[in-house]
């Protein structure tokens, strides 16, 4: 797997648990 699909792939999981979390939050 290359690296730069490998930091995509955190980026998006760390998107990801952002949003729930925010969300969490406001809702």
């Amino acid at each position: 797997m290359h690296l730069l699909m490998y930091m995509l792939v955190l980026c998006a999981r760390v998107l990801v648990i952002s949003a729930k979390f925010v969300s969490g939050i406001f809702i």
